[in-house]
């Protein structure tokens, strides 16, 4: 049984690697999406952003995805400042992570 346990740190490590490339991917495919106006997209990569942050314990961050998740077309001239909002948000995530 042993054998298969990591450390904490090991676990740490892999789930911040984990982390750091959903919230990568997530913030590309919305900017995607939100430049092709594909409001499906957008509200689905906004529930897939909201997990990652919620798991992660990033209150803030979950958030503002969490309006990506609620967004409708009619609320398209929201959608720059809110990725413009994440986009802070994740660069200090990010700071943190190389910080520790």
């Amino acid at each position: 049984m042993k054998d298969y346990l990591i450390s904490i740190d090991q676990f740490t490590i892999q789930l911040l690697a984990l982390t750091r490339v959903e919230l990568e991917e997530s913030l590309v495919t919305l900017e995607k999406q939100a430049g092709s106006h594909d409001w499906k997209g957008l509200n689905s990569t906004g529930h897939k952003l909201y997990g990652t942050a919620a798991s992660a314990g990033l209150s803030y961050l979950a958030g503002l995805a969490r309006k990506f998740e609620k967004q409708g077309e009619d609320e398209n001239s929201l959608v720059k400042a809110l990725i413009s909002q994440i986009q802070i948000e994740i660069a200090l995530v990010f700071q943190l992570m190389a910080d520790h």
